[in-house]
């Protein structure tokens, strides 16, 4: 028995030389695939008050009331129906990648400027990256219960975020082919993302 557990040690260790950097790089994967924090499954019934709608999707008026509307063009003295839903929201995991790059990202900002020794930097943005995950959260509920939507000007708004973060990515890429070269640098346009407020 202790012969076979010999030869499987010398075996792991044999691996572990001859894979070099390989095998940490797999450990250091695996750390940061790790799961730091948990969102449980949220339930919850919602209860909400609209318009009743006719056969073509049009309010029904209390008798006497027929198609008065407010300046803005609502519908008033409309008849109201009770619609109750269901919603119980997914379980999220954070994961320590998640945090590496959040800190990454905004730790120097806090310990810099507004003087946080690392650990409480690594616990501010642990708290706001759980906090967001609940915002997200709340906000698919509202989405699930027809509260919440998006506008045009909200897709817009978001389409244009997401392109100005892709040119930055790319115009970070070609700096760092300039830099390989031993090139000037481009200078990057007069704007910045915004930094997690301090808490």
């Amino acid at each position: 028995m202790k012969k076979i557990i010999s030869l499987i040690l010398s075996a792991v260790m044999c691996a572990a030389v001859l894979t070099g950097c390989t095998f940490f790089e797999r450990d250091l994967e695996r750390d940061y695939a790790r799961v730091i924090a948990s969102i449980e499954e949220i339930s919850q019934t919602f209860t909400v008050e609209r318009d009743k709608l006719d056969e073509n999707g049009n309010p029904e008026f209390e008798k006497g009331f027929e198609n008065i509307y407010d300046e803005k063009g609502k519908p008033l003295h409309t008849v109201k129906e009770r619609h109750t839903f269901n919603y119980t929201s997914p379980a999220v995991n954070i994961y320590k990648s998640q945090l590496v790059n959040y800190v990454n990202n905004y730790g120097g900002q806090y310990i810099n400027s507004y003087g946080y020794t690392l650990e409480r930097t690594v616990e501010t943005l642990l708290d706001m990256l759980v906090s967001s995950e609940l915002v997200l959260v709340e906000a698919d509920k509202f989405f699930h219960f027809g509260e919440m939507y998006w506008t045009e000007d909200d897709v817009l708004e978001i389409q244009t975020k997401v392109y100005a973060a892709i040119d930055d990515q790319i115009f970070d890429v070609m700096n760092e082919v300039l830099d390989r070269k031993e090139e000037p640098k481009m200078e990057k346009p007069q704007s910045a993302p915004s930094d997690p407020a301090p808490t």
